[in-house]
């Protein structure tokens, strides 16, 4: 673990901060921009610094500062209708990470395509987290924690998946050979 491990783990924390506030309500959860943040971090940082990135981003949101969607922060957006997905995003970077990093001597034809399927399989982590505590909180059933959700997100979050499966080999890649990134 060195230092610049750490500068990239602070900044992705920066990164996924920004792109929750670019947000859009349609109702108890915001469609936002943070999600395509735990799939930069889990795809250029790995599992273990792409994972603290995220613990780091939830902490600072839990001890009150501003850095979930539309500038919300403090606990009871952890204990809300959307902390579940907030949870989702640690358990979905370390799963993608850990995976991801396990391709590092394929094509770049095959890491995008792992990519993008390891990736689903996070997203389906954060969904099923988010739903469930959306269902307990707003005392929904489970269709409609799905309907409220889930459904809307669907089309934007792969469109996300494969825009970041596009330019996180290459930019790794480059990282890697400027020696500032060591896999």
């Amino acid at each position: 673990m060195n230092t610049r491990n750490w500068v990239f783990s602070a900044m992705m924390t920066a990164v996924i901060a920004i792109l929750a506030q670019l947000s859009i309500p349609i109702g108890p959860v915001p469609i936002t921009l943070s999600v395509f943040g735990v799939y930069l971090a889990a795809g250029l940082l790995g599992a273990r610094m792409g994972t603290i990135s995220m613990i780091v981003y939830i902490l600072l949101g839990a001890i009150g500062v501003p850095v979930f969607a539309n500038f919300s922060g403090g606990i009871h957006v952890l204990l809300g209708k959307t902390g579940g997905y907030l949870f989702g995003y640690i358990i979905a970077t370390y799963f993608i990470g850990k995976f991801f990093e396990k391709s590092k001597d394929k094509s770049i034809r095959y890491r995008s395509i792992h990519f993008i399927s390891l990736s689903l399989i996070g997203l389906v982590i954060i969904y099923t987290l988010g739903a469930i505590q959306l269902k307990y909180v707003l005392n929904l059933s489970f269709a409609k924690a799905f309907e409220f959700g889930v459904a809307p997100f669907i089309l934007f979050d792969i469109i996300k998946i494969v825009i970041a499966s596009i330019i996180i080999v290459p930019i790794k890649q480059s990282l890697k050979s400027s020696n500032l990134l060591f896999e």
